[in-house]
């Protein structure tokens, strides 16, 4: 049987846990925008309370917005306040249904 993955576009590197477990599930295709790609591994891994690991794999890692939310669902925004307004360079090319959620 064939899992729907829901393809999602993380802004911001502010919350790799988000990143990581959204990137370990098997239903998820996680790309991330940020301003600093070259700081990011295409594996993505955390610990939880010092215990249990939580890895997963970016599928795109990028600085431009073309390249990793053209063809996503969702697009989260983990980022600061005052950073928000930068993101609207993405909305030209959100999908209709993305951009209407």
């Amino acid at each position: 049987m064939l899992l729907e993955r829901f393809k999602v576009c993380i802004c911001g590197g502010a919350l790799e846990q988000i990143s990581a477990t959204m990137a370990s599930r098997d239903d998820f295709q996680v790309n991330l925008l940020t301003g600093h790609p070259e700081r990011w591994a295409d594996e993505v891994t955390i610990s939880i309370l010092g215990r249990t690991t939580v890895a997963g794999v970016l599928t795109r890692i990028s600085s431009d917005a073309r390249e990793v939310v053209s063809d996503v669902d969702y697009a989260i925004l983990c980022l600061p306040g005052y950073l928000i307004a930068s993101t609207q360079e993405m909305v030209p090319f959100l999908k209709k249904r993305c951009d209407r959620e």
